[in-house]
């Protein structure tokens, strides 16, 4: 018997070990994408790769539910679309090559192991909240040096304006949506979330990202709904008095209101004859508005199966050739909408595998809000998450960015692992007790 203590003992201490490294490096992922871009990702897929190792030695349970088995299938469908339209497209071009398949939306993928990895590890809730506290903090901080000591216009954390302000909102909705939870465990938790909340929103300004920033209300109206939906009335009537207030002062922020009154600018623009003559004088947003044109002509023109991943700019350039009106838009690699993104590169298949990568994971998230205990807070995170990206969707596309795919891979794996793995241990509501 002593001699089968000892024999064990080296696989406690092994299944120890590799436990803490599982956290260390889930710990690593999120609060080093702002400045250490490279150990960031090497950590996540490091993260992934333990995953597929664990399934491959049958160290993690690898029985799902209905609702798994969708969540996995959308993922794969959305891969296998992406696959399908490379090979029924030219692919003679570098653009369209496996290469972005791979380098992109592999990363998606990446979302099935590590989901099981962390649905094995049943990770405590406020653990998940405070690390997505404290990558807010670090992004926050980030912020305010670039901006006030380096002097930078806009705040980019090491990477690009954009992806400080729409990681940063998602981090910080992930954080609110379970206050309670950081309220009530003590100082350091609370603490946490309010400067997490602080430095988290300080980025998103900061950073200048107006789709960021569009999100930010739909993300404002779900958590505040939740919370709220209970309250009496005239506290609901303050609350909201008091977030437009919030929403009003920030319009005097000197970044916020030239990138707004620059916005609302170009957009009057566009109905004067001399815009209407000079398409190559136009600026951002009236960009923007030209690239959804022409991707629906693009889509038009190529409905199932699309031009092809990453093809956009070199659908342009080609184009250009012999239509003026595409001229000046040849240097964007995408039309800055993740929905007619793939409508345009991988046709209505495209669509539907997006809507889905986004929907299932929201239903699942939907379907838990009905526990009145800290898993519903947890699925409110989750589903503010989605909403983030879903937003985020209309002026940029972020399942063509690494580093936005990262982030939502991650995060996501991580709150539905822990949720489901919470689920695992209590299969009825608290109030059905």
């Amino acid at each position: 018997m002593i001699r089968s203590k000892q024999a064990l003992a080296p696989q406690a201490i092994n299944a120890t070990l590799v436990r803490c490294v599982i956290a260390l490096l889930t710990a690593i992922v999120p609060t080093t994408l702002f400045f250490a871009w490279d150990v960031g990702r090497a950590s996540f897929v490091v993260l992934a790769l333990f995953g597929i190792a664990l399934i491959c030695l049958r160290r993690i349970d690898v029985t799902l539910e209905t609702s798994e088995k969708l969540l996995f299938t959308s993922i794969a469908l959305f891969f296998l679309v992406a696959l399908l339209s490379y090979s029924f497209n030219d692919v003679s071009e570098s653009e369209k090559s496996f290469r972005y398949v791979w380098e992109r939306y592999s990363l998606l993928v990446l979302f099935i192991p590590l989901y099981l990895l962390f649905r094995d590890q049943r990770f405590d809730i406020e653990s998940v909240l405070c690390l997505f506290a404290v990558a807010a903090i670090v992004a926050g901080t980030m912020g305010l040096y670039e901006h006030f000591v380096l002097g930078q216009h806009r705040a980019t954390g090491t990477a690009q304006p954009i992806f400080l302000g729409t990681v940063s909102l998602g981090m910080v909705a992930i954080v609110l949506a379970g206050w309670p939870i950081m309220l009530k465990r003590g100082f350091v938790s609370a603490t946490l979330l309010v400067l997490a909340t602080t430095l988290g929103i300080s980025a998103v300004i900061l950073s200048g990202t107006r789709g960021a920033w569009i999100a930010t209300p739909f993300v404002a109206l779900l958590i505040g709904g939740y919370f709220l939906r209970d309250a009496p009335r005239l506290v609901r009537v303050v609350t909201v008095v008091v977030v437009l207030g919030l929403f009003a002062a920030s319009y005097q922020i000197q970044l916020v209101k030239t990138r707004v009154d620059t916005m609302f600018s170009e957009i009057s623009t566009l109905f004067t004859d001399e815009a209407r003559d000079t398409p190559s004088d136009r600026k951002s947003t009236a960009l923007r508005l030209d690239m959804f044109v022409k991707a629906w002509e693009i889509f038009l023109d190529n409905p199932v199966l699309g031009i092809g991943p990453g093809a956009f700019k070199t659908e342009l350039a080609r184009r250009s050739e012999y239509d003026e009106s595409y001229s000046h838009l040849t240097s964007f690699s995408n039309p800055h909408n993740q929905y007619l993104t793939s409508l345009s590169t991988h046709g209505v298949a495209g669509l539907v595998a997006i809507v889905l990568v986004l929907a299932v994971p929201a239903v699942i998230c939907i379907r838990r809000l009905r526990w009145r205990d800290e898993r519903a807070l947890l699925a409110l995170g989750g589903l503010s998450l989605l909403t983030c990206y879903a937003i985020y969707g209309l002026t940029l596309a972020p399942f063509e960015r690494k580093f936005q795919l990262v982030f939502y891979t991650f995060s996501l794996a991580l709150v539905l692992g822990t949720l489901l793995a919470s689920d695992a241990t209590e299969d009825e509501p608290v109030g059905a007790r």
